[in-house]
This record gives C-alpha cells, structure tokens and sequence, in this order.
C-alpha cells in the first residue's frame, strides 16, 4: 500500500488539536473521530516515511533516518508516547516493505511533501525546534 495521498491528511490532521470539550454526546462522536483519523494519519507518515527509507541509499538514507528519529520526538513530544509508538510501528513496516524502485522518485517526493505541508503549517514541528 502507498499511502502518499492518506499521508497528506497528516499535515491537515495536525489542524485538529483538542477543541474544548462539548457536553453533547455527537461533540463526542466528532472529537473521537477525529482523534481517529489523527491516528490514522500518523500512521500513514510513518509508513510513508519507511517507505521512503526504503527507497534511500547511503547518506541520504542515514539523514532521512535522522529526519524521521526527529520527527518521531517531536510526535512524542507534542502528542504523547502512544501516538509516536504508532508513527515508529508504521515507519517500521513501511521500511520493510521494499517498495517497487519505479515508484521510490514518487515515493520519497510525497514524504517531502507531507513533511514540508506539515512544517509550514506548525513551525514547533521543525527538527531544530
């Protein structure tokens, strides 16, 4: 599976932070949904990002693992350890994957795009923060 477009959420989901909480039971339905599909959306970066690994040799494989150990941190960080346990799991899988190497360009310039969307959209994101 390619989740290049699925990952996209990811920037977008980084939007949905915890809104007050409702005392109707649909506000609850809709903060439990969308604390699912931030969930999902990690864990389609994760995998995306494995992916991308995957797709790397050499020195750009070992700065995309630095990219994404950095990633990993600041999704602990800013959404707790479940949350990055779920990134990391992913990024696992996705590594081992061997995606077709026809696909890799597409691959790794969709991680770049997700990375970056998610980065312009929330600054504290970026590794150096």
């Amino acid at each position: 599976m390619r989740p290049g477009r699925k990952a996209l959420a990811f920037a977008s989901a980084l939007c949905l932070m915890m809104a007050p909480a409702g005392a109707s039971e649909e506000q609850g339905q809709k903060e439990a949904a969308e604390e699912q599909a931030f969930n999902e959306a990690i864990m389609d970066f994760g995998e995306l990002a494995g992916n991308a690994y995957a797709c790397l040799e050499g020195d750009a494989q070992a700065e995309h693992e630095k990219l994404t150990l950095s990633i990993y941190h600041k999704i602990n960080e800013l959404f707790g350890s479940n949350r990055a346990f779920r990134f990391s799991t992913r990024y696992g899988f996705g590594a081992a994957a061997e995606p077709k190497r026809e696909d890799c360009e597409t691959i790794v310039i969709d991680f770049n795009n997700n990375y970056a969307a998610a980065v312009a959209k929330h600054s504290n994101i970026n590794s150096g923060d």
